[in-house]
């Protein structure tokens, strides 16, 4: 069979019909660098972006990964990623962490440089389990006569759904160890 109709099956139903979409120029770029969990700088930095571009209303983000080792520094990056005083996106996204809840609370976020620094409502949230969190992000949202144009539950809810995402990361350290011990194995 040739023609519009060579999907249709001997019954008379349209079979599946599969085809190639190209790639959309207008994705986000930050997707790739979801493809490789074990730079977690880079994987981190990404899923932020992500978030932080789909969120309304956001003025900047912070990303705080606890490390295995607690004697290893914290990973923290930030979106936008240079420019970014997050002194007070920090103090928030441990306290949420280690209180294993939700904290929303005015800070201060901006360029770094800047001696005046606008006011945002910064809403934090622990990722993971309420009995082991990972990692926690904090957000800063913009206002508009003190209120944000984007609830905070909102907010939270949407990186509580994207923090599966991060749950790659443990098992990228697995694979990254057992990887560094076969290589060792085979000297």
């Amino acid at each position: 069979m040739s023609g519009p109709d060579s999907s249709r099956l001997a019954n008379g139903d349209f079979g599946l019909q599969l085809r190639s979409v190209p790639a959309d120029a207008a994705t986000s770029p930050h997707w790739r660098g979801l493809l490789d969990a074990r730079d977690e700088a880079a994987f981190g930095s990404a899923w932020l972006a992500l978030q932080c571009s789909r969120l309304t209303g956001v003025a900047g983000g912070l990303l705080l990964i606890r490390q295995v080792d607690a004697a290893a520094r914290n990973l923290t990056v930030t979106w936008p990623p240079r420019d970014l005083d997050a002194g007070d996106l920090l103090r928030l996204a441990e306290t949420a962490y280690a209180e294993r809840r939700m904290v929303v609370a005015p800070g201060r976020v901006g360029p770094d440089a800047s001696p005046a620094q606008p006011v945002a409502l910064i809403v934090a949230v622990p990722l993971g389990t309420a009995k082991g969190p990972f990692a926690a992000a904090a957000i800063a949202l913009t206002t508009t006569a003190g209120k944000p144009t984007t609830a905070p539950a909102v907010i939270a809810d949407q990186l509580r759904w994207g923090a599966g995402w991060l749950e790659a990361l443990p098992w990228a350290r697995v694979a990254k160890d057992l990887s560094s011990d076969v290589a060792r194995a085979a000297w």
